[in-house]
C-alpha cells in the first residue's frame, strides 16, 4: 500500500510520486504518515525530512512551509527543499560556520526579529547537514 507524494517549492516541483511512509520536521515535533494516516495539515520547520519509496530512503532538506495530508496525498510545500545529493557539503559547513558567529556575535541592542533569522539560517544550515550526512 502507497500513498502519493508531492514535494514543491516556489522554483520547481521535487517529487510526484508514490511512497510507503513520510517523516518530516514539524513545528511541535517530528511526524510521521504511513498509508490511510488521517487527513491533517501541519506547519514545517527547518529540518530533515525523509521518504520510503521501493525499499529505499530518500532525503530532503526543507527550510519549512506545510504538509497537507488526505486520504490519498501527502503534499508537501516547503520554502525550500534540497535534495540529498545536491547538497554541497563545503558550501553547508560554511553558512553554518556564517550563522554560528553571526549568532554569537549578536548585541544586546539586536531586534528579536533578527535573532530569530539568524536562529532560522542556523537550522537550515544543521539541516542540509544532518541530510547531507545520511
Amino acid at each position: 500500500m502507497s500513498i502519493d507524494l508531492s514535494i514543491v517549492t516556489p522554483e520547481r516541483t521535487l517529487v510526484e510520486q508514490p511512497v510507503d511512509s513520510l517523516v518530516a520536521p514539524g513545528t511541535e515535533g517530528e511526524f510521521g504518515v504511513l498509508p490511510g494516516h488521517e487527513p491533517f495539515m501541519a506547519p514545517l520547520r527547518p529540518g530533515a525530512l525523509r521518504y520510503e519509496a521501493n525499499g529505499d530512503t530518500l532525503w530532503f532538506a526543507v527550510s519549512g512551509g506545510f504538509v497537507e495530508v488526505t486520504d490519498a496525498r501527502i503534499t508537501v510545500l516547503a520554502r525550500t527543499a534540497e535534495p540529498r545529493d545536491e547538497i554541497d557539503m563545503e558550501r553547508a559547513q560554511a553558512a553554518h560556520a556564517r550563522a554560528l558567529e553571526k549568532l554569537s556575535q549578536a548585541a544586546a541592542e539586536t531586534r528579536p526579529d533578527e535573532i530569530e533569522q539568524l536562529k532560522e539560517r542556523l537550522a537550515r544550515a544543521e539541516a542540509r547537514l544532518r541530510v547531507r550526512e545520511h
